[in-house]
């Protein structure tokens, strides 16, 4: 792929096709280099792309389809964050009914033993950018016009504008282009009018050595081991011999073996916790640590274990069809796409179990769902399966041992869930993996104390042979309003019930056998207070899948809450934290919510940004002023890369 630069815009230019051969059997032994003959016609192939491509159209098909890898690849490497773009487009992308999936295009050679030839495209090459003067005038030139109209610019400094806030276009030869600034991508509006919002995208890559690392790679040590010193000992024995000493030989050798790595295994041990910036360093610290011996040899096994590629995005998205509250206010929510439900009351034994018949999808964006039916033949292994495969976009729904399912659709994403159907993971590619945790039956992380529970007035009423106030007011810090129970011994629990009846958004307060307090509102939450009034603790009750954080390798995303004055949940902030910094925020971004709970501003970082323009119409967010805003100048991997839009 090619581009062309231009002041700090890039002109993507396109690329070319290149059309290459195999060597079969390569490092093998006898193996020999590719037919020449191969060679020349990848080569003939390549120089006459064009005109081949003008005789059979399939090429500029093809042609056209490598500019797209090429453009995604670009966009991925600069870490635009695209996962709202994905998911409110997905169920657009065209499809087809398959026997399965594979991870790649293979086939076995014919003619070589143990030779496959694979198919794909490489992504592993870096992007070549061409200078070019006169796309660095054409640009400025309609930069210059775009700006006599709009006057939004982005100061890098006070001279010198950087990128314009609209995309504008302008040609060049013979062809046009438009510039879109790269802010723009991390949000959007989809043809249905649902609108999106990345508050935070961040890319980090690099070298780990954690607890799974050490682990593994001390067993690999002692197996290695054990192979060397097992497989002399059993080349001198016979078949018969061998069965009778196999025990012996195994128990002796372990041992021996054990005596030899555990030294290596101490070392391997003391590098827990340690990061590296490149394979390098990484591979490096693996040889000092076995000190050149025999098993230099797993290096690659250590580097590949210790790499890992971290990819986290938070997205909200407003939704006009749909004003009830969710996470954000009225409106707006976290981007959790899918769920899982049983469809009907239908069901069926699989493996002297009784599961549903039926299993559906419900699309969060939506609101819609699909039907998937049981089947455990269609595949190898069970699960739910679409009724027309030809027009889904799902694979199907597969059951796990622990109870939980992956849905995996057909461009190869998984979608995982517990067994109670909320989304615990996303698995968008290989190196694009989010685990999402929620609040289940744990205390729910406040911001600020919500709530206060006060006597109200001085009168008293007895209660196990102590004085209690006959009234008590329970005060809303969030919204400071006020409401007060009254005592009532005429209950199975004693405690004390609302004085607006039906009308009130609590059920009751209960007086606990240590004199503390627990009220119960409608939505079923659970708030204990202490003796003397002071908010201790809240759970979530009922089914509101709280989502507690969003993580993806080493990197985590807490979420703290404040409430309405109806007992419901809002996110107050996100907190950006590394997994090893525990209580550190690198970044936050708290939210803000007018009288009527709706989203009315945000603060990065202490920038704040209101999200209503003068007539309180909801306006598209500008990430302009936040454009700049890096997290790689914390104590980071040198290959983080992150971006806060």
């Amino acid at each position: 792929m090619k581009f062309k630069t231009a002041d700090n815009m890039l002109v993507f230019d396109g690329g070319n096709m290149t059309v290459k051969t195999e060597i079969l059997g390569y490092g093998e032994p006898g193996s020999r280099p590719a037919d020449p003959h191969n060679e020349a016609f990848a080569r003939f192939f390549t120089e006459h792309y064009a005109e081949i491509a003008q005789k059979y159209p399939i090429y500029k098909e093809l042609d056209d389809y490598g500019k797209l890898v090429a453009l995604a690849k670009y966009l991925k490497d600069s870490g635009i964050p695209l996962y709202w773009f994905l998911m409110a487009n997905k169920d657009l992308i065209l499809t087809e009914d398959s026997p399965g999936t594979v991870d790649n295009l293979a086939k076995k050679s014919d003619y070589w033993a143990g030779v496959t030839i694979q198919g794909g495209v490489d992504m592993t090459r870096k992007g070549q950018f061409v200078f070019d003067t006169t796309a660095v005038k054409a640009l400025e030139e309609a930069r210059r016009k775009s700006e006599s109209h709009t006057g939004q610019t982005t100061p890098l400094s006070s001279t010198k504008p950087l990128v314009t806030s609209q995309p504008f276009s302008f040609g060049l030869g013979t062809n046009r282009y438009t510039v879109t600034p790269q802010h723009s991508l991390s949000c959007g509006k989809d043809r249905r009018g649902i609108r999106y919002q990345t508050d935070l995208c961040l890319r980090a890559e690099g070298f780990k050595v954690t607890d799974e690392v050490v682990e593994a790679m001390q067993v690999e040590l002692l197996r290695s081991e054990m192979r060397r010193l097992l497989q002399p000992e059993i080349e001198k024995l016979t078949g018969e011999q061998q069965r009778e000493k196999n025990e012996e030989l195994v128990i002796n050798c372990y041992r021996r073996a054990a005596k030899t790595v555990k030294p290596m295994q101490d070392k391997i041990a003391a590098l827990k916790g340690q990061k590296y910036s490149t394979d390098k360093d990484c591979a490096a610290a693996w040889d000092q640590a076995i000190e050149g011996s025999e098993f230099a040899g797993l290096r690659i096994m250590f580097v590949r274990r210790c790499h890992y590629v971290s990819n986290l995005e938070i997205v909200r998205y407003f939704n006009p069809t749909r004003q009830d509250e969710s996470e954000f206010g009225k409106g707006w929510r976290l981007l959790i796409p899918y769920g899982i439900r049983p469809a009907g009351k239908g069901t069926t034994i699989f493996l002297n179990a009784r599961i549903p018949e039926r299993m559906e999808v419900v699309d969060h964006l939506t609101g819609e769902t699909e039907a998937l039916v049981f089947s455990n033949s269609q595949y190898s292994i069970a699960g739910y399966v679409p009724v027309g495969s030809n027009q889904t976009q799902w694979v199907g729904l597969f059951l796990m041992n622990d109870a939980s399912f992956r849905l995996v659709d057909k461009v190869g994403s998984e979608f995982w869930f517990d067994g109670t159907g909320k989304l615990t993971d996303m698995v968008l590619s290989e190196d694009h993996h989010m685990h999402v945790e929620y609040l289940d039956n744990e205390p729910i992380p406040f911001k600020k104390m919500p709530y206060l529970l006060e006597e109200a007035g001085a009168e008293k009423v007895m209660f196990r042979s102590q004085e209690i106030s006959k009234q008590m007011s329970v005060i809303n810090l969030s919204t400071k309003e006020t409401e007060t129970f009254d005592y009532d011994p005429s209950g199975q629990v004693v405690g004390y019930v609302p004085e607006k009846g039906r009308q009130s958004s609590y059920k009751f307060l209960g007086v606990m056998t240590d004199g503390s307090y627990r009220l119960l509102d409608k939505r079923g939450n659970e708030i204990d207070f202490t003796a003397g009034g002071v908010f201790e603790r809240m759970i979530p009750g009922g089914e509101q899948n709280v989502v507690r954080s969003m993580s993806s390798v080493g990197f985590k995303v807490q979420f703290d809450f404040t409430l309405t004055s109806g007992g419901k949940f809002l996110v107050a902030s996100a907190r950006l934290v590394q997994d090893d910094k525990t209580g550190e925020s690198e970044h936050v971004i708290q939210y803000a919510y007018d009288n009527e709970n709706r989203l009315c501003a945000i603060e990065r970082n202490g920038i704040s940004k209101g999200l209503f323009n003068q007539r309180a119409m909801l306006q598209q967010e500008d990430p302009r002023q936040f454009e700049n805003s890096r997290l790689s100048s914390f104590d980071w991997s040198q290959r983080t890369h992150a971006n806060v839009r």
